[in-house]
């Protein structure tokens, strides 16, 4: 899992936006500053937020935080291993968040199943194309970062390289064509990664549009 540090609001909230799988962790040196920064984040990002307080904070600012929209608080003395356990949890809670099943361009997909099917048209995906396309739709219309969706299907367990995303969505795209009607669900923003569009568009490249 990539961590990245940076020490004002100004820079936390770009990050986030660009990656909306991201977990964004915030400490704050008091209850105050703590609850703007969160209100802050909140009118702006659904991305899930852990707020980190000194000790001396108390009961009530924890409260307080929880109410304005933090997913979960904790204070600086917490053990090491329970926060990353806690963080975790939200990242798996974020995961069975999103449905198994989901419909776009005509198309039924079954996350469980692995199968994509419409009127004329059926195609079964590998596990691995069914989990990246799976959290893809689950963040639909966003920019989804090739290293959140490689953290999204490996669970940082024996991660390859991460090019490997490059061939998932590109065998996702020719097994998709003829289900879709010749459409393309999955933009790519060079440099950056993927965002899902579920009503589709016309290939960009031949290859793609010949199922070649």
């Amino acid at each position: 899992m990539a961590l990245t540090y940076v020490s004002t609001l100004k820079q936390f909230l770009p990050l986030l936006e660009r990656d909306p799988l991201s977990i964004g962790v915030c400490w704050s040196s008091n209850r105050l500053s703590a609850l703007e920064q969160c209100h802050i984040t909140r009118a702006r990002l659904d991305n899930l937020l852990f707020m980190l307080l000194p000790i001396s904070a108390g009961h009530k600012a924890v409260v307080d935080l929880l109410t304005a929209g933090s997913d979960d608080v904790q204070t600086d003395d917490t053990d090491p291993r329970e926060l990353a356990a806690r963080l975790a949890a939200l990242a798996a809670r974020r995961r069975d968040y999103v449905s198994s099943k989901f419909s776009f361009c005509g198309c039924s997909f079954d996350a469980v199943a692995g199968t994509v099917m419409s009127p004329s048209a059926f195609t079964r995906l590998t596990k691995y194309e069914s989990s990246v396309l799976s959290l893809l739709i689950g963040h639909r219309g966003n920019l989804v970062a090739k290293r959140a969706i490689l953290d999204g299907v490996y669970q940082g367990r024996d991660e390859p390289d991460i090019k490997i995303i490059d061939v998932f969505v590109c065998k996702l795209r020719k097994k998709l064509f003829d289900v879709t009607g010749g459409r393309d669900v999955v933009e790519t923003v060079w440099g950056r990664g993927y965002r899902f569009v579920p009503t589709g568009f016309e290939p960009k490249f031949s290859h793609i549009r010949k199922g070649d």
